[in-house]
């Protein structure tokens, strides 16, 4: 009887000891363990985009640029910088501290006599040497808007400015395409665009 007892007594601890590993192991398999991935954030935007009617046609794509980076509907940043003769241009964001996750933005971008052009869902910001290619599209930046006034559309204004600096050969911004003279070249351009307007979101 008293060794009936004792297994007894053995087989309740054991069961005991049992149920308590038990729920050690339930406690420690609710413990939830977070990691922290911080996205790569880069602050460089390398872009090719061309303007219209140059001549020569081709290798000849350069002036100034303004670009507006948009996340949805809201204007985040915007950067200046010159193109090359290829239509390259880096918007160095760096000094300015700000940064970009990788994603789609939407990109506005004017030349120095151009109507803004407004890009959406543009692939940016992979990394600081990645190169948006604007032009894959056969899309480019219409010339014409060369008065003071910047709004963003093709008219008398620009006309007339255009007809002072006829004959000019040192004015960039009346030489719509590039030859080094303002002439009737560059006014039929303008006349061409007349009345033209831009996408509004270069400000």
């Amino acid at each position: 009887m008293t060794y009936l007892k004792t297994c007894i007594a053995a087989l309740l601890l054991a069961s005991t000891l049992l149920w308590a590993s038990v729920q050690v192991l339930g406690s420690s398999s609710n413990t939830s363990i977070t990691l922290e991935i911080q996205a790569s954030l880069f602050c460089k935007l390398n872009l090719i985009v061309h303007p219209e009617k140059r001549i020569p046609r081709t290798g000849n794509w350069g002036t100034l640029l303004i670009v507006y980076i948009y996340k949805d509907t809201q204007k985040i940043a915007s950067a200046t910088a010159r193109s090359d003769d290829q239509g390259a241009a880096t918007f160095d964001f760096c000094p300015q501290n700000i940064t970009f996750e990788a994603g789609n933005y939407n990109i506005a971008i004017k030349g120095l006599s151009h109507l803004c052009k407004y890009f959406q869902g543009v692939r940016a910001f992979d990394s600081d040497s990645q190169i948006v290619d604007l032009t894959v599209s056969n899309q480019v930046l219409l010339a014409g808007e060369t008065s003071n006034v910047f709004d963003d559309k093709i008219n008398s204004l620009d006309a007339s400015t255009q007809i002072r600096a006829f004959y000019s050969t040192n004015d960039e911004k009346n030489d719509l395409n590039r030859d080094s003279k303002v002439n009737s070249l560059d006014f039929s351009n303008t006349v061409y665009n007349f009345y033209g307007l831009g996408d509004g979101l270069c400000r």
